[in-house]
């Protein structure tokens, strides 16, 4: 190698700086890819329940029973859900499947891809947890809110 730069090691595999590089990387893959497959299960699992309960709520509409509406409702969360830990399993799967292509000796390329994939899971992270954050202190000034309103007005 005739420069410094670390990543030019990775297109010549048998470089011993980046033995442990790759070493590290492919102990990291198996990881990735149970906890992809487990959050995979877990967005199929939510799919069928969002399948139920919007045939329930369905169900409930064509016998007339507007109590039912509210199973509708539900299922809007729940796919948010489902399709939330969908992206998460997918990007999982996609960082193991490209630590697979580095291991093998995909050169630059596959590192540049095994990055891409790290930089999008963690994108994804990073919004999830922005998002979740806006909407538990909304909750928490809505309650306080609904709670503050619901004194002045049953109070003294």
């Amino acid at each position: 190698m005739a420069d410094d730069n670390p990543f030019q090691a990775f297109d010549t595999p048998d470089d011993a700086r980046t033995e442990e590089h790759q070493r590290l990387l492919t102990q990291t893959r198996p990881w990735l890819l149970l906890i992809g497959v487990l959050t995979a299960l877990v967005a199929g699992l939510g799919g069928l329940a969002t399948a139920v309960t919007v045939l329930g709520g369905l169900a409930g509409l064509a016998t007339g029973s507007s109590e039912n509406l509210l199973l509708l409702g539900l299922a809007i969360p729940y796919l948010a859900i489902v399709l939330l830990y969908g992206a998460f399993a997918w990007l999982l799967i996609q960082q193991s499947t490209a630590i697979t292509a580095l291991a093998n000796g995909g050169g630059l390329p596959a590192l540049a891809n095994v990055l891409r994939a790290h930089r999008n899971f963690w994108r994804l992270m990073g919004i999830t947890s922005l998002v979740f954050m806006v909407l538990y202190c909304g909750g928490f000034i809505a309650v306080m809110a609904i709670g503050s309103s619901l004194n002045n007005t049953f109070g003294p």
